[in-house]
């Protein structure tokens, strides 16, 4: 019995040594970037915006469709959202900023109507907010936030094509040039 350890002890280390080595080559190699989420949600079906009407605040019924000709920023958020709290003061200042040269940001608020009121009353917020109400997942389906993560931006151009979606906080330099990029187009 002792001899036959004694022939396999060397092979298991052996082996054991190069199953180690490969391994740690796997980790040294180049890996391709994984494909996320985002990237597979933006494919030709999903290069145009939805089409949504929703109440506002005042219980008009507003479409995404009204403000074509307009680089269009559409933010989902909601209250109680610790990336949304950052960007939307930023938001209002872009909406500030670029809004007389035909950009226009609309939030659709994912929660309920309560906290929505007083979340754009406390940031001053100067855009169209729409009530998702219980639509709140379709609706984010619908824009293509398949995690249902928050906040959630889509910038869509004056012809109504999505040009970018974002998902979580949206740093305003990165924000601003991406819409720069697009002022210049004219419907």
């Amino acid at each position: 019995m002792r001899s036959k350890a004694i022939i396999w002890a060397p092979v298991i280390f052996l082996a054991g040594g190069l199953a180690g080595w490969f391994g740690h080559q796997a980790f040294q190699s180049p890996q391709p970037a994984p494909v996320s989420v985002m990237d597979s949600a933006t494919d030709e079906t999903s290069s145009v915006a939805p089409s949504v009407a929703l109440p506002d605040l005042d219980g008009r019924e507003v479409k995404l469709t009204d403000y074509k000709g307009k680089v269009l920023v559409v933010n989902l958020w909601a209250s109680w959202c610790p990336p949304c709290q950052k960007e939307t003061p930023e938001f209002v200042e872009l909406q500030k900023e670029l809004g007389g040269q035909g950009v226009q940001f609309v939030g659709i608020g994912v929660d309920e109507e309560e906290p929505i009121r007083e979340f754009v009353a406390r940031m001053g917020v100067n855009y169209p907010i729409l009530l998702a109400g219980d639509q709140g997942d379709q609706i984010l389906l619908d824009f293509g936030d398949t995690q249902g993560a928050l906040p959630y931006t889509l910038v869509i151009d004056r012809s109504g094509k999505v040009r970018e979606r974002h998902l979580g906080y949206y740093p305003q330099d990165e924000l601003r040039q991406t819409l720069q990029g697009l002022i210049p187009e004219k419907a």
